[in-house]
């Protein structure tokens, strides 16, 4: 999280110079999921497809995590993307997240083939 927010329950605080925005959400592992997606293709339309959402879906979740993080982590310049310094971190961040969490789902649906329903 960047070093302007603060995290108290459910609500994040942002203080910029002007403003105080709270989001009442918090992130989610499906919105690191599709923040990954989209770092891998770095195109909107792309991801989106891959990922089985609208790219209307899919800004929107990206907003919300932009919102949450108090900064954009994408700039857009000739419909080419590019990854901002928070966008790296949070990347840097959100992959061993998203990956750990996928092995887990993983194991535990392994599990669950191999063991019986208890009586």
């Amino acid at each position: 999280m960047c070093p302007a927010a603060l995290q108290s329950g459910q609500k994040a605080v942002c203080f910029t110079h002007e403003t105080t925005i709270i989001q009442e959400e918090t992130m989610d592992i499906r919105q690191l999921h599709y923040f990954l997606v989209l770092c891998e293709e770095m195109n909107y339309t792309r991801a989106a497809q891959r990922l089985f959402l609208s790219r209307q879906a899919l800004r929107q979740s990206i907003s919300a995590l932009e919102a949450e993080l108090c900064g954009p982590l994408f700039l857009s310049a000739h419909h080419k993307l590019t990854l901002t310094d928070r966008g790296m971190s949070l990347q840097r961040h959100a992959a061993p997240v998203v990956e750990q969490f996928q092995q887990m789902q993983a194991s535990l649906r392994a599990c669950l083939l191999y063991t019986s329903p208890s009586p």
